[in-house]
């Protein structure tokens, strides 16, 4: 989900929305923005109206401009359909006649007068604007944590799971849509489920068994606490007598606890944040990287994955490429990031398209030898299925960027520009979470994303990140001119 879509003339971009929109992702928001969501190719209009369903508040950007623009009335109209209480219009030097008249149009809404509002104060305001909605609209957090949920499926490798999955994304496309079969979607999703906690509890059963009698099944043999059996009897036996859209809070809410109890129970999340320990580049062994190839074959495309030799190759000529994370008690590699900075050549190679990083070869890559600036490309983050969601992502996140940290304030070494290639949904979540724009795709059918750090144009909402951005963004006022010529 998107905290602010922004509805804008293009004739505003450069003057007002471009540094509005770098306002906003500084501050941790996530932003739906045409200049960087839309690509070439992109059907607008579907681009749009996905963007308006999955944004929590739309912002106006009132100017005289904005009302001759067909895009932004069609916007405001689109979003109001749903949404109306959750527009915040920001006014920029308009005559207090066109204000009355933009608010007549859109309803007479408060609204924040950007002439005499400092950023603390519209970033207030809007924080206050965003949480009252989050809090309002339940129902959209529900949608987003069931979005969540069927791409947090395919990472797990598993059969059963991969077909929830892809049951699932059908139901949140049938919901887009107010498609007539959502119902049957639901209860095709509930009867998956079902039967396989039947095969875990050792029960035998038929994949075509009726509802009533799957049900009967599940009660009979207790399976699933109270609360779930009561959400799957609540999906099997809706019927095509009852209008399902008065139903679909409920529905949606039945399959994130149905989802949730059932993931928990395949893979239960039993680790404590203590349980994972930071393995620095100089901890970091041969075996390390065997750990690191197993990791790659549970989460990524067979035809994507690097051998032993050839990561391991990376990190003899470098170090600073790998970080790790391990479980204490089994001693075993859980999570790895790997970052190399590389050559203009290979850097090009890489916005083209046209390279596989998996045949990389130390020649494509630099060593931190002297205070510069360099180029890195993100060849691989990954974590153990098991340990997603046990706080080894967040430790080994925090752990990249006291490295980067590090290399910055005791080397004067300053990453200008980070590329990587999202070739999970994972990935593309991830480059996204940190403000990485979509800038082309490879042969291999994934796409590059790219993030300039100076000047930073990246959002890191904790204290490492506040940091590492101010240190670029100094650094970017010392060499302002080389930067602007480049």
């Amino acid at each position: 989900m998107y905290d602010f879509f922004v509805s804008h003339s293009s004739v505003n971009k450069k003057d007002i929305v471009d540094d509005l929109v770098n306002v906003l992702q500084n501050m941790g928001y996530i932003v739906w923005y045409d200049k960087n969501e839309i690509l070439a190719g992109d059907n607008i209009l579907e681009a749009v109206k996905k963007g308006l369903s999955h944004s929590y508040c739309l912002i106006l950007v009132l100017t005289s401009d904005f009302m001759k623009s067909q895009w932004t009335l069609y916007e405001t109209g689109e979003f109001s359909k749903t949404s109306s209480n959750r527009i915040i219009p920001l006014v920029y030097n308009i005559s207090k006649n066109e204000i009355n008249m933009l608010l007549n149009i859109i309803g007479n809404r408060k609204y924040l007068d950007m002439s005499v509002l400092t950023k603390e104060e519209m970033s207030t305001n809007l924080i206050k604007a965003l949480n009252q909605t989050k809090k309002e609209n339940i129902d959209i957090q529900t949608i987003e944590n069931l979005a969540d949920i069927q791409k947090k499926l395919v990472t797990y490798e598993i059969v059963n799971f991969e077909i929830i999955s892809i049951k699932l994304k059908e139901y949140l496309d049938f919901l887009d849509k107010h498609s007539d079969f959502l119902t049957a979607s639901a209860q095709n999703i509930v009867k998956i489920v079902s039967i396989d906690l039947l095969k875990l509890a050792k029960c035998t059963t038929d994949s075509n068994i009726d509802n009533t009698t799957l049900f009967n099944l599940l009660e009979k043999n207790n399976i699933g606490n109270l609360n779930v059996r009561e959400y799957i009897k609540f999906i099997l036996q809706i019927n095509g007598e009852k209008n399902v859209y008065n139903y679909i809070s409920i529905i949606n809410r039945a399959l994130l606890n149905i989802l949730t109890y059932y993931i928990n129970l395949k893979y239960p999340t039993n680790f404590s944040f203590s349980d994972i320990e930071i393995v620095y580049p100089e901890e970091l062994t041969l075996k390390d990287f065997e750990d690191m190839l197993e990791i790659d074959k549970r989460v990524m495309r067979a035809d994507l994955i690097a051998n032993v030799d050839t990561t391991y190759g990376w990190f003899q000529y470098n170090k600073y490429t790998h970080i790790g994370v391990r479980d204490k008690t089994s001693k075993k590699l859980v999570g790895y990031f790997a970052a190399l900075p590389v050559t203009d050549e290979t850097y090009n190679q890489i916005i083209s398209g046209e390279f596989e990083d998996k045949n990389f070869t130390p020649d494509d890559i630099e060593q931190y030898n002297f205070s510069n600036f360099y180029r890195v490309y993100i060849a691989g983050v990954g974590i153990e299925p098991e340990y997603q969601n046990t706080g080894a992502f967040i430790k080994l996140y925090n752990a990249f960027i006291d490295m980067i940290l590090s290399l910055v304030k005791y080397r004067e070494i300053y990453i200008s520009e980070i590329l990587a290639e999202a070739s999970t949904k994972q990935g593309e979540k991830f480059c996204k979470m940190i403000g990485m724009k979509k800038i082309s795709n490879t042969n291999n059918e994934t796409d590059i994303y790219k993030l300039v750090t100076i000047p930073p144009e990246f959002r890191l909402k904790n204290q490492k990140g506040k940091e590492l951005y101010n240190l670029c963004q100094k650094r970017y006022e010392e060499y302002r001119d080389f930067f602007e010529n480049i």
